[in-house]
């Protein structure tokens, strides 16, 4: 874990730091500046955290505007549009489904009457707790469409209308029409809830990372001082430089993977969200390099 860790601060930090990444096998010639490198390592990673968190929210924010947008298209589909009438109280959502898919590519290519036949077919056979979890994210308002009664193709439409309207209350990039868009469709989409989750265990894991990332640097400025001791010693200097070295640039995707994934066994305590929330960090940390 220690190493793993060690690791993944210097994939945050090679970057931006010059003294790391160009050790000789003697080490006498850096030893001076070592102390200094590791006061920049401690800046260099604090601003890489205080520009990374802004843009993972910006990303996530991103995937919660994408999907509400493709939600709304999806129900626009099969109900119609808010602009004309309702479907009437003797539609089902069946009859809908199958509506759709004789007028709409996007009910065609999403197999709309298919899922929703799936999700009936999983709650009669009384599936798992945890897969009905899964079946509940994947599927999202077709899960809702298939299980709430509430939740009607009259019902749907009303939500179509309710949204239509309040986007006529703000400008396209005001984040306000997302957020009260988000609370209005949370209640009928499982997967919007399970979105939020994963985006909120991944920033319980990035702050679990923090915490760890701060210990180790702690480390680092103690073994700073060791590495010093030890150049000392002319016998010990090639091989403590060849291993740094052999650390330095040996940095594996996988190793970062297994730090955030032993992160999330202590910091998560719904192993459901952990995979998401790894798979957000990982993909957040590729875009920001």
């Amino acid at each position: 874990m220690k190493k793993s860790l060690q690791l993944l601060i210097c994939y945050l930090t090679l970057s931006m730091i010059s003294g790391c990444a160009n050790l000789s096998s003697d080490l006498k010639p850096v030893v001076s500046q070592n102390q200094e490198n590791v006061g920049k390592l401690v800046t260099n990673v604090g601003t890489l955290m205080g520009l990374y968190e802004p843009l993972l929210d910006a990303g996530t924010n991103s995937m919660i505007y994408q999907h509400i947008g493709k939600v709304i298209q999806e129900m626009t589909a099969v109900v119609g549009s808010p602009a004309l009438s309702p479907p009437t109280p003797d539609q089902s959502w069946q009859m809908r489904f199958d509506d759709a898919a004789k007028k709409y590519a996007i009910a065609r290519q999403e197999r709309y009457t298919e899922r929703y036949q799936f999700v009936k077919s999983a709650i009669a056979r009384r599936i798992a707790s945890e897969d009905l979890e899964k079946l509940q994210s994947q599927e999202g308002w077709i899960y809702s469409a298939a299980t709430n009664p509430d939740f009607s193709p009259t019902k749907a439409h009303e939500i179509l209308r309710k949204l239509a309207n309040l986007k006529l209350s703000y400008t396209d990039d005001d984040q306000r029409y997302y957020q009260e868009a988000e609370t209005i469709l949370s209640a009928y989409d499982p997967a919007l809830q399970a979105l939020k989750e994963t985006i909120s265990s991944a920033k319980i894991l990035l702050g679990g990372l923090k915490i760890d990332i701060n210990t180790q640097l702690t480390t680092a400025a103690t073994d700073a001082q060791a590495i010093a001791t030890a150049t000392n010693d002319s016998s010990t200097t090639a091989k403590l430089g060849e291993k740094i070295t052999t650390a330095i640039t040996d940095i594996k995707p996988e190793e970062i993977k297994a730090v955030l994934d032993q992160l999330s066994q202590q910091y998560l305590n719904k192993p459901t969200f952990r995979e998401g929330a790894i798979d957000l960090l990982i993909k957040g940390a590729i875009g920001f390099f």
